[in-house]
């Protein structure tokens, strides 16, 4: 793990409520627009995202662990749920975590890097995304459509980004905005992995900019979007056929879901409020989940 970065806590300026103390254990996206603000809590608070060290701190202090990138990427599902003690509450949207610890509350990725969209007219065609990384499934299926996108038949464009060093451009490459990428149609929005609960800006940027995602995620997407505005994969061969079964026409025939989904994404813009809210709750409730030691399934699950 990388070294955990800390932002000193201090009292707010609002009678009661005291600035979280945010520990960091993944270095920020090199090309994410998203920035972090520690929430507002009503008891002393230290919130771990990503970081599983050292969890010790003063009696008063609520603790939580917030899980912010996917098991994939950090494989400490199975640790966390042998001692999820450790801290009071567990912010996951990973469903062995969800499942297994009593203090875990459902808290979901969304967010988007798109931030005033020009909105150009719209080309047929389908626009996909090669990145430096390589690890998990996602990563790997990127590759692989990338490496039969000869394959596809309508137009494309593939793009690679700055960081990108054994895969060579073909024209695309992409700057500091993701905007180009939006310009076709159809988008291959490919999540890290293939797991419920976990959708991140990769989707959400789509629907803010009224692109039909082509999409291999949340497997439960259902439940926040219109899938009738989306085309859902789960490998390169479906990939490949869902792209070759298009046509000029197929857009226009999605508009009523499309408008739909940029609606639904709005919820899903920032994940600060959404932090703080759910903090700030916790807060309240975490006097009374001390002295009775868990957390009601049906509050856990309206977040």
């Amino acid at each position: 793990m990388p070294e955990s970065t800390k932002e000193p806590s201090n009292r707010s300026t609002r009678l009661g409520e005291y600035k979280s103390e945010l520990i960091i254990g993944y270095p920020p996206h090199p090309f994410s627009p998203f920035d972090f603000h520690a929430p507002f809590s009503h008891v002393p608070t230290r919130i771990w995202m990503d970081d599983y060290g050292d969890t010790t701190s003063d009696p008063g202090t609520m603790r939580v662990l917030f899980l912010f990138e996917p098991n994939a990427v950090t494989h400490v599902a199975n640790t966390i749920c042998k001692d999820p003690n450790r801290w009071d509450y567990i912010l996951a949207h990973n469903r062995r975590v969800l499942l297994r610890c009593p203090n875990a509350v459902r808290f979901l990725h969304g967010t988007t890097w798109i931030g005033d969209y020009a909105s150009p007219p719209k080309e047929f065609g389908v626009s996909l995304l090669v990145t430096h990384v390589n690890c998990t499934n996602g990563h790997n299926l990127r590759r692989k459509i990338w490496n039969r996108r000869d394959e596809i038949k309508i137009p494309k464009r593939c793009f690679v980004n700055d960081l990108v060093q054994d895969v060579k451009s073909e024209g695309y490459k992409l700057g500091d905005s993701k905007d180009p990428l939006f310009d076709t149609q159809f988008h291959f929005a490919i999540e890290n992995c293939r797991t419920k609960n976990y959708f991140t800006e990769k989707l959400i940027d789509c629907f803010q900019t009224r692109t039909v995602p082509i999409y291999y995620g949340a497997k439960n997407v259902r439940r926040w979007f219109n899938t009738r505005g989306m085309i859902i994969v789960r490998d390169v061969e479906e990939a490949i056929a869902a792209c070759n079964s298009l046509t000029p026409n197929t857009y226009e025939s999605m508009k009523d879901a499309i408008e739909d989904n940029y609606r639904r994404s709005l919820d899903w813009l920032d994940m600060n409020p959404r932090l703080q809210s759910v903090i700030s709750e916790l807060s309240l409730l975490w006097p009374k989940r001390r002295r009775f030691g868990y957390l009601s399934r049906r509050w856990r699950d309206l977040h």
